[in-house]
């Protein structure tokens, strides 16, 4: 079986021998192996399997962002974009350049004092650029209309002309923050006055307008 040199974060534990990780080249896969924690970024060698499983060979902690465990909110922000990263990311997937985002989102997220829910939100956009694109974050669903002004939970963004009575209008800032995400980085995301909480919800909201 192949042996390569990879690098990846520890997400989170399936059962007590195996792990879900986000690697640099990989994307999402699951590796088993001794020593390993959640919240640490590792080199080493991976090897395939004939299952879907990894195996560690042999690495080392090249980063540690263990310091987000002794503040209950950083923690709980992490632990929900882990949680929303394997819910929606399918193993194996490309992702080139999610593990730098992610890292970025962690790294920030340690000297965080408060706004922690405005890196998720950025983190959730990254999240979707990354994976599967940007036009439909920036276009009417229905008729593909830059002028975006509504959101209905299961369908996305939409036009007035094309919304429905049930969907719900954005404020200005709100679709303001939507146009301008791409530009930000972490550091400048805390700083954003807005419905971030509603925006989240958009955000989080993605996967099912693929199938609506």
């Amino acid at each position: 079986m192949r042996t390569f040199e990879e690098t990846f974060l520890i997400l989170g534990r399936r059962n007590p021998r195996i792990w879900v990780a986000l690697g640099k080249k990989v994307g999402l896969f699951k590796v088993s192996g001794s020593g390993l924690t959640t919240f640490a970024r590792y080199r080493g060698l991976i090897q395939e399997s004939r299952s879907d499983i990894f195996r560690v060979k042999e690495a080392r902690i090249t980063r540690s962002y263990h310091r987000l465990i002794r503040n209950y909110l950083s923690f709980r922000t992490a632990s929900r974009a882990f949680r929303y990263m394997t819910g929606h990311l399918p193993l194996m997937h490309p992702a080139e350049g999610l593990l730098a985002e992610t890292e970025a989102f962690l790294k920030e997220l340690q000297e965080a004092r408060g706004n922690h829910e405005n890196l998720y939100m950025l983190w959730l956009y990254k999240f979707h650029s990354i994976t599967s694109g940007k036009e439909h974050m920036h276009h009417c669903v229905r008729c593909g209309s830059p002028d975006i002004s509504h959101f209905q939970k299961g369908a996305g963004l939409l036009c007035r002309n094309c919304a429905p009575p049930s969907a719900t209008p954005l404020e200005r800032v709100d679709l303001l923050i939507l146009e301008n995400l791409e530009r930000l980085d972490f550091k400048s995301a805390l700083s954003l006055k807005g419905n971030i909480t509603k925006l989240i919800e958009i955000l989080e909201d993605i996967p099912s307008w693929h199938s609506s």
